[in-house]
């Protein structure tokens, strides 16, 4: 059953996946993404039926007793230094005011540390109990949840799913389509590491419209690997003969906004509510044959409530979500979302809120198209009449173009794991930014855009996205031109 009108009830990872994960609202302060703090979370509750099968990236929700925690096999001193850091990162977050919590490290775009390297609690498959960890390839990497694997990671617990006798909770938080972006939605890579080749590049050009545009493409080319995932885990249920009886559940915790000028594209207003709050809700019940629609308003915090009325299982507390099928959820005519200062509640008619996420989705089917990812979705930025055409030069820039990664280019294997379409690099000398251009690849115009500057300040950057499309086997000729009057302007360096 796909629920379309799901949203969350808050906009950052630590408080949006517990508030999952117990279906309370997480409006008391100093809460930790700990059992301790939620006693009542599905893994308490299933615990004593169900074999844990659990991997947490950015959470430890799961008591001990139950799931396997890997950061124990660490070191005890570089285990303290990092739960320490972490956990004094994210108290940070939860009791700073508005203005200092803003200056303070994203928890969601660079947090990669809290709940260990192969995704904080896991534990599976051995026996009926604890058992050993079921996704047998994750290693202790407390650097590593976003910086690296991800796809590793993930591919590993999807492997570890199998039929048992005794009914199992297999349980993943996995963080994509998640910066850093990497991915590609046939499963591969334009990046093989998850560091950038530009420092800020991501972070901190949310001030030129051509670059958010970029960070779009790349977000919704990591959303389509996760759609592909999504694929590989319905195929193993299949394969593994469950599928049939199976309860799947498929959902997010919190949206992202890409406007220009806004620097924390997670932080939710009345401006960006419509892309941040709106999330993906499937649910497949047991024995289910045929899909459905359901157009309640569901909160993130109903989906518990809602697994628990699917399997008959009376909730051991009382919580704040209500069952997606419950007639309270049916007659819920309200949108509303916690700030992130629990200061209070964005609030606004159901209606009202579907009009503005429609009209979200409108704006990005206009700029990227709609259905599967082919050159249109490239089409983006200044001078597109350029694209596809030879780049047949009419003179020279006074600019330069000094690509970052040239070698990338130099032996690209276009059926490979990794494929290099994201195309950066700086630019000197000529009038600063921003300038239009235009990028080649084999002699054939691939991509446009326009030159720019991080909000920090520094050089004059450039980046785009060619399509996979563009290359061939072996040794490729990457060029940068500068735009003028329609006209190609040869750039130094490239």
């Amino acid at each position: 059953t796909w629920f379309p009108n799901t949203h969350s009830i808050y906009d950052s990872t630590t408080r949006a996946w517990p508030a999952i994960m117990d279906g309370d609202y997480p409006v008391k302060e100093k809460r930790l993404p700990t059992p301790a703090d939620h006693p009542n979370s599905i893994f308490a509750i299933l615990g004593k039926s169900h074999r844990m099968n659990v991997s947490e990236e950015a959470t430890t929700v799961c008591p001990r007793k139950l799931c396997k925690d890997v950061r124990l096999e660490e070191p005890f001193v570089d285990r303290m230094k990092s739960m320490t850091n972490d956990l004094s990162l994210v108290y940070k977050h939860m009791v700073a005011p508005p203005g200092i919590e803003k200056g303070l490290a994203s928890v969601s775009e660079t947090w990669g540390d809290f709940g260990g390297g192969s995704g904080g609690a896991e534990a599976g498959g051995g026996g009926e109990g604890k058992g050993d960890s079921s996704a047998g390839s994750d290693k202790p990497d407390t650097k590593g949840n976003l910086q690296g694997s991800r796809n590793k990671r993930l591919d590993a617990w999807i492997q570890s799913i199998r039929d048992t006798r005794r009914p199992a909770l297999n349980f993943k938080h996995v963080l994509l389509p998640h910066v850093p972006w990497q991915y590609l939605p046939d499963g591969r890579q334009y990046r093989r590491v998850a560091t950038e080749p530009i420092p800020g590049i991501s972070r901190q050009s949310y001030r030129d419209q051509g670059q958010v545009d970029v960070l779009q493409q790349r977000h919704l080319l990591q959303l389509g690997f996760a759609d592909l995932e999504v694929q590989e885990l319905i195929a193993r249920l299949k394969k593994e003969g469950m599928w049939d009886k199976a309860m799947v559940v498929v959902a997010a915790d919190h949206g992202v906004s890409f406007r220009k000028g806004q620097f924390d594209r997670r932080k939710a207003n009345e401006r960006n509510v419509d892309e941040i709050a709106p999330v993906p809700l499937f649910i497949k019940a047991p024995n289910q044959e045929r899909g459905k629609v359901n157009r309640s308003v569901v909160e993130t915090t109903d989906i518990l409530p809602t697994i628990l009325d699917i399997l008959n299982i009376r909730s051991p507390a009382k919580m704040d979500g209500k069952s997606a099928f419950s007639e309270a959820v049916r007659d819920r005519t309200e949108f509303k979302m916690l700030r992130r200062d629990l200061s209070g509640w964005i609030r606004m008619p159901e209606a009202r809120f579907a009009q503005l996420k429609q009209a979200a989705i409108d704006r990005r089917i206009d700029k990227f198209g709609e259905g599967d990812i082919g050159d249109r979705f490239y089409r983006i930025g200044p001078n597109q009449q350029l694209l596809g055409r030879p780049a047949r030069s009419a003179g020279s820039s006074q600019s330069k173009a000094r690509l970052s990664e040239p070698g990338a280019y130099a032996d690209v294997d276009p059926e490979g794991t990794t494929i290099p379409i994201w195309v950066t690099g700086r630019v000197s000398g000529g009038s600063g930014p921003p300038k239009d251009i235009a990028v080649s690849v084999n002699g054939m115009v691939r991509a446009v855009g326009n030159t720019f500057r991080l909000a920090t300040g520094g050089d004059e950057l450039m980046g785009v996205l060619v399509p996979q499309t563009s290359f061939k086997k072996g040794a490729n000729k990457v060029e940068v031109f500068e735009v003028q009057g329609g006209r190609l302007l040869k750039m130094g360096g490239t």
